[in-house]
């Protein structure tokens, strides 16, 4: 997670949804990781990158008024993305789903729910129009820099074939983040 130099907002990366592109905007703004060299960590919640609010953190914020942010992405691209990211150790989608990195226990962290990720959170940007909703944002969150945050350039990458099996398994196992959202899921082209 992310944290203003002066304490005034929180980000919390969640991975797979864009958060190393505005995790890299707001380093070049001063904003530090939490419990990075020199700086005192958000109480009872894990270091750096990927990591929730606590329970007791999220009160400390709530009493300092400390605004809180995250940005969400529907499940089935986010993932591909983590697919993608491990492709030449994981084969098909639906393999890596169902046997690989994905499946490696409950606290894996791209296995946890985007709602838990950001139960307690106030501002939830959306990965699918993230620029637009960082430019809406700004007024509700002074502490976030007004200069023209956008999505790192990414090449194109390998589009995975899904089955409906692979639909399924994400749908199953996101379906808190579907309910809350409301994404739907790919379609299978024959």
């Amino acid at each position: 997670m992310m944290l203003h130099p002066e304490g005034r907002a929180v980000f919390v990366e969640i991975p797979r949804t864009g958060s190393t592109a505005a995790t890299v905007f707001l380093r070049s703004h001063g904003w530090f990781q939490n419990g990075a060299r020199g700086h005192h960590p958000l109480p009872m919640t894990m270091l750096g990158r990927h990591a929730p609010i606590s329970p007791e953190a999220r009160v400390l914020l709530r009493a300092q008024d400390v605004p809180t942010f995250a940005v969400v992405r529907n499940p089935w691209d986010r993932m591909a993305s983590a697919w993608r990211i491990d492709n030449g150790k994981e084969g098909d989608l639906e393999r890596y789903l169902k046997h690989g990195r994905f499946m490696h226990g409950k606290l894996d962290i791209l296995r946890m729910t985007q709602v838990s990720w950001t139960y307690g959170v106030e501002h939830v940007l959306r990965y699918e129009t993230l620029e637009h909703d960082w430019d809406t944002h700004i007024w509700h969150l002074p502490a976030l820099p007004r200069d023209g945050f956008a999505r790192l350039n990414v090449p194109p990458q390998p589009k995975p074939d899904w089955t409906q099996e692979a639909i399924d398994i994400v749908a199953k196992r996101f379906a808190p983040d579907i309910e809350r959202w409301g994404w739907t899921g790919p379609t299978i082209v024959t």
